[in-house]
């Protein structure tokens, strides 16, 4: 909602906050599909950031509760945060598999 009100340090805030709740219940794979919407949300307003990013992840392996297709999309992010230029195409890609795999889509 703070996003779609234009907010978008306090988005930036909310997200990590939850991103912050899920790895302290060991929540892993739900804090990864945060840290992709955190993803999403520098993309589009401050590309700049991305990077900081794929260090935040790594700084933090291994998230505790990640199951293997979440570390999976966290790494591949990474990757790209430091090897490429990340395209919204992939996060989504990265958001959906994880969402799927959560379901025993795979």
């Amino acid at each position: 909602m703070a996003l779609a009100r234009g907010q978008t340090g306090r988005a930036e805030e909310l997200l990590k906050k939850v991103q912050r709740a899920w790895l302290s219940l060991g929540a892993g794979d739900d804090a990864a599909r945060v840290t992709l919407d955190l993803a999403r949300l520098y993309l589009r307003e401050d590309p700049a950031k991305l990077r900081g990013l794929g260090e935040e992840i790594q700084g933090l392996d291994p998230w505790p509760g990640t199951s293997l297709n979440g570390r999976a999309s966290l790494d591949v992010l990474r990757w790209a945060t430091e090897e490429a230029e990340p395209r919204a195409s992939l996060i989504a890609y990265l958001s959906d598999h994880l969402e799927r795999s959560r379901r025993g889509g795979w």
